[in-house]
């Protein structure tokens, strides 16, 4: 691979909700870049955690701190794992290589932002209203 192209794995969201399989297209949610390096890239919508439905958070807020421990360690499997997903909520909805300077790269890539930027997903409201919390005796 060349120093200006980049392979890339676009993932596409499949809510846990579509109880049947689909052939409707979920959004495009993440976008891994694997650089001539080696070295990964995430970018993602900076509404991802509002496109996410909320059944499907816990199991996002465990993939993504995944992916970012395992792109620092084995980035090449990574990417072919990404680009392999076809069941669950997360598929690949297409891979290949492209110049980074691409009308391809540019229509991926548009309005996406480096995961990094995009914290956590919002807390849920706790079920317990304001000063009613239930406290944990002490055992003594």
């Amino acid at each position: 691979m060349k120093p200006d192209e980049v392979q890339y794995c676009a993932l596409e969201y499949r809510p846990s909700s579509w109880t049947e399989p689909s052939r409707e297209v979920g959004p495009i949610i993440m976008l891994m870049l694997q650089h001539h390096d080696g070295s990964l890239q995430f970018l993602a919508p900076p509404n991802l955690w509002e496109i996410i439905e909320k059944p499907d958070r816990d199991f996002f807020e465990g993939l993504l701190p995944d992916f970012s421990v395992r792109a620092e360690f084995d980035p090449a499997s990574l990417f072919a794992q990404a680009a392999s997903l076809w069941l669950g909520v997360l598929v690949c909805a297409e891979s290949g290589t492209t110049r980074t300077d691409s009308d391809l790269f540019a229509k991926l890539s548009h309005g996406f932002v480096p995961l990094s930027d995009l914290g956590a997903a919002p807390r849920r409201a706790s079920s317990h209203p304001a000063g009613t919390r239930r406290q944990r005796k002490r055992s003594s």
